[in-house]
């Protein structure tokens, strides 16, 4: 669905507290992503006020007049909390909080988002010798929507997966903006996000690519220090 439509689950109070803190998200970094600001900038004052934890890095993201800037601001909150993504998770969802790293690699997201569940929802469903899924039916209030969000949703694809764009958006930042003092810090968690994240095969020229200006433009800064590795 269109992140707008995201965004609007997240203010009803007809989901439970839990869902509707999810849904926000989702709308943010969605909506964040592809620039719609109109409904980025919604989400985020919501969200503000069900994580006051990202408070300060939402409010960098509000003042940021430039796509530039807001995609850095975007891409900035998404690497200090990991457990933001640009949709919702099914069934208990990632257990481990919002800033901190999954041990099990649930970080971030990839690509495409999980494959929804449908049916009774049993495990093994569409295995040999078990009955395929049936395709998922779109609502009728959705329907007038289907081509803004397929839209979007591709764009969203091109992204490509997260470790991938953190490390495009912190390169890009960091080279036109070398005195940002979140520079050296985007650089050292893009890395980071290249060993926990979701990867593909390019994931290795990235994570180098962000070490190797992490190393020359901010050689004696503690987050260089905290970089000794890149990964492939």
């Amino acid at each position: 669905m269109p992140a707008s439509i995201i965004e609007e689950a997240a203010n009803s109070k007809a989901l439970a507290p839990n869902l509707r803190r999810d849904v926000a998200q989702a709308a943010f970094v969605r909506a964040a992503m592809i620039d719609d600001r109109i409904t980025a900038n919604q989400a985020a004052v919501f969200l503000q006020g069900v994580y006051p934890q990202l408070k300060e890095f939402l409010s960098a993201y509000l003042k940021a007049t430039t796509p530039e800037a807001r995609r850095l601001a975007a891409a900035f909150v998404s690497l200090k909390f990991p457990g933001l993504r640009p949709y919702v998770s099914a069934g208990i969802g990632r257990t481990s909080a919002l800033e901190e790293i999954d041990s099990y690699r649930d970080n971030y997201w990839c690509a495409e988002p999980p494959a929804p569940v449908s049916g009774s929802g049993a495990q093994g469903e569409g295995e040999e010798g078990q009955p395929k899924p049936k395709p998922l039916r779109v609502p009728e209030f959705l329907q007038p929507t289907q081509s803004l969000a397929a839209t979007q949703f591709a764009a969203l694809q091109a992204l490509g997966t997260a470790p991938n764009y953190f490390c495009r958006i912190a390169i890009a930042w960091a080279e036109k903006n070398p005195a940002d003092p979140r520079a050296p810090e985007a650089l050292h968690l893009a890395v980071r996000s290249t060993r926990y994240g979701c990867t593909d095969d390019q994931t290795g020229r990235w994570s180098k690519a962000a070490y190797d200006l992490l190393h020359q433009q901010y050689p004696n800064t503690s987050w260089a220090k905290a970089t000794k590795y890149w990964f492939k």
